[in-house]
């Protein structure tokens, strides 16, 4: 039994988010979708990040990093799976943004809080995906506190717990498959997701999804957030 969901990725042949772009225009068409994300959803401008000095943890392949970068971020990652770091390292050097990769280090955001003192050291504090199965909430959540520079940005995703509803049942359906049919997991996955999944723009395979949500034992409620108790512990 794994302890992190760190942990769990480090085991896998596979990275969950990884979009293999192999050419600009694939990289070029994934910056805009983001752009749009930024601009048009959560209307935060891509000059927000220019010049800025920013840290991410848990970036996995480091597409998003790269974008950051290309808005002109100074980019400090966090990527406890190792697995990752060539991955990353070459994509931010195929489009020649190397420069803008200040630092890269395999360890998790409480490790990181406890081999680095410095504070206000950050414009921008991201962490998509990788801060939610932590807890208590308060062990990352000071660490975030005291990177921050004043009016600093975080942006975090997590579970929800009533939004994760979908991804819970999804999971149920997928484990009863398997259970009467003996398929393998992906196989399982392919027979009843497999014509929607072909129909969503993602980035990612359906071997990845599998791998990072159906059979992920953090998907579970007991590591889903709900957004005013989350709220309130940040307050």
């Amino acid at each position: 039994m794994v302890e992190t969901v760190h942990e769990y990725y480090t085991q896998q042949s596979i990275l969950p988010t990884h979009g293999e772009f192999m050419s600009k225009d694939a990289m070029d068409k994934y910056e805009r979708m983001r752009r749009e994300i930024f601009t048009q959803r959560l209307h935060l401008p891509a000059q927000l990040f220019r010049d800025s000095d920013l840290i991410e943890f848990g970036p996995d392949s480091g597409e998003n990093a790269v974008v950051f970068a290309t808005w002109g971020a100074n980019c400090t990652l966090i990527e406890p799976n190792r697995n990752a770091h060539a991955v990353i390292k070459e994509y931010f050097k195929r489009y020649g943004l190397s420069s803008r990769l200040t630092a890269l280090e395999g360890c998790d955001v409480l490790q990181y809080g406890k081999t680095h003192p410095g504070v206000a050291e950050f414009d921008i504090v991201i962490a998509e995906n990788s801060l939610f199965t932590l807890r208590p909430a308060a062990s990352w959540i000071s660490v975030v506190a005291r990177l921050l520079r004043p009016d600093g940005m975080l942006m975090f995703g997590y579970m929800d717990a009533y939004g994760g509803f979908l991804e819970l049942l999804t999971k149920a359906i997928h484990a009863r498959i398997r259970r009467t049919t003996e398929q393998d997991a992906v196989s399982a996955a392919t027979s009843f997701l497999g014509p929607k999944w072909d129909t969503i723009p993602h980035k990612r395979t359906l071997e990845a999804f599998v791998m990072d949500v159906l059979e992920n034992p953090f998907t579970r409620l007991q590591y889903l957030m709900e957004p005013v108790s989350i709220s309130r512990s940040m307050h």
